[in-house]
């Protein structure tokens, strides 16, 4: 037998299949087209969800930026006015609390009765135009306490309060505290205004500020209290230790501590007991 002859009928074999050839695809030129339209289709949706998505974290980002600037500055300058300053002069600090907080100050004008309104605008892209803007309304709230002589306990108590306060230095911020151990915020100032002061007076935060003779900044000593406010209402409390500080439980994993007083979104008055 031919080897030459075997080899080549072997080829023919594995080439040709019985009955024709091998078919040169499983799929009809009608499949791969339905199969290319879905694949585009698939690839438009998942750009068109990634820049919608891209678009809202932008005008979230930018939003919440700009917000943040004009209430900020708002805040502060209505804390210059309520120590007296002039609306030319708050303004001025409003432009820099805007500046600082990556925006800028496009109007400040009052806001009948005694508040202010400013307006920010913080930096964006073209295709955010608007979500830049934002405004802000601060001042002092409607009062049921009459602005004049402040009223309240003696220099002396609060001084008092204070020292109590000052006692309970390095013990452990605790949620809810009310010592001996440790204690939140509005806990240390419950328990300095009873065992320092002899005063009894609310227990949280909010209470606190709502139940407080209104005291002016310039007008504050130590022992009074100084509260922050944020969409939730007053968060926190410290006490006025003078001279720029204040003593204050701030927030789980620190200590009680005596620090600079943080102005950022106190609210308008410091309060009195």
């Amino acid at each position: 037998m031919n080897s030459q002859l075997d080899w080549s009928e072997q080829l023919n074999c594995w080439a040709d299949p019985p009955g024709g050839r091998w078919p040169v695809s499983g799929r009809h030129h009608s499949q791969r087209g339905s199969g290319t339209l879905l694949s585009l289709a698939v690839g438009f949706a998942l750009v068109f969800s990634l820049t919608a998505v891209a678009y809202l974290a932008g005008a979230v980002q930018t939003r919440w930026a700009a917000q943040s600037a004009a209430d900020m500055a708002a805040l502060a300058v209505a804390q210059d006015m309520i120590e007296g300053q002039s609306l030319t002069v708050a303004c001025a600090r409003g432009v820099a609390v805007a500046n600082a907080n990556g925006a800028r100050l496009t109007a400040c004008q009052p806001a009948p009765p005694d508040r202010v309104a400013v307006t920010t605008q913080s930096p964006a892209p073209n295709w955010l135009w608007g979500f830049g803007q934002a405004k802000a309304v601060a001042g002092p709230p409607t009062l049921a306490v009459d602005q004049g002589p402040a009223g309240g306990s003696t220099d002396a108590a609060a001084q008092a309060a204070l020292d109590w306060a000052r006692q309970h230095i390095g013990l452990p911020y605790l949620w809810g505290g009310t010592g001996p151990g440790g204690f939140d915020c509005s806990g240390l100032v419950q328990q300095a205004y009873r065992n320092g002061a002899g005063k009894s007076i609310p227990r949280v935060a909010q209470d606190q500020y709502d139940a407080a003779i209104k005291v002016p900044y310039g007008q504050m000593r130590p022992g009074d209290l100084i509260f922050w406010v944020d969409h939730t209402g007053v968060h926190h409390v410290a006490l006025n230790a003078g001279h720029g500080l204040m003593v204050e439980a701030p927030r789980t994993g620190l200590l009680i501590r005596e620090v600079p007083i943080r102005w950022a979104a106190t609210t308008a008055w410091a309060g009195r007991f």
